[in-house]
């Protein structure tokens, strides 16, 4: 197996999310604002690119393979594409970042095709260059891009279906990004999030 981190070309960045304690990121400063262009490698060498320009409302998430909330999550959403649940006209992309040999769940592209996940996999590089573009703030990061390429919701932590589905369609319809309101993850805070419970490292 290839290393999996890659280089990456990154845009000028977004400001970090800075969550309240809710977990809620209703004052985000990004809202409206265009997402860093990136552009690298999936695990097989193929290229990935993420481009706001695209004209296409898209949604993307970065992934830690080391993290319990992570692990959680992606089968979520990929019971949610396999229903064929997801809106028309939405493109789903993730990001492999903060890669680390020495963490549980190694390598990332085994996790990942072990849970069949189908989203284009982009693998960010040893310095995480593109999550810290995209401001993340912990894992999983979810960014919802409208169709102009601007940021029309951010949020970290686990993302119930029913949010998934709320969020997406409401995306996809046009709606305003203040429309998109307080997201539940399940009372995590950015702090929490980034820590990894000692009893997932089985």
């Amino acid at each position: 197996e290839r290393d999996p981190t890659r280089f990456v070309e990154v845009s000028e960045g977004l400001p970090a999310l800075e969550e309240s304690e809710s977990g809620a990121s209703g004052a985000d400063e990004a809202i409206g604002l265009a997402v860093p262009a990136l552009k690298g490698e999936s695990f097989d060498g193929s290229e990935v690119a993420i481009d706001g320009a695209d004209g296409r409302p898209k949604m993307v998430v970065f992934l830690a393979h080391w993290c319990p909330n992570c692990q959680q999550e992606v089968p979520v959403v990929q019971e949610w594409i396999d229903d064929g649940a997801v809106p028309e006209g939405l493109d789903l992309y993730s990001v492999s970042t903060a890669v680390d040999s020495s963490r549980p769940n190694y390598p990332p592209s085994k996790w990942l095709s072990g849970e069949g996940w189908t989203p284009p996999v982009l693998l960010d590089n040893d310095a995480a260059d593109a999550a810290s573009a995209w401001g993340l703030p912990g894992y999983p990061y979810f960014v919802f891009v409208d169709a102009d390429g601007n940021v029309w919701h951010r949020g970290s932590g686990q993302l119930p279906r029913a949010e998934l589905e709320r969020l997406s369609t409401e995306l996809v319809s046009g709606a305003t990004p203040n429309d998109a309101g307080q997201v539940d993850t399940g009372g995590q805070t950015p702090a929490e999030l980034l820590e990894e419970p000692s009893s997932s490292e089985e």
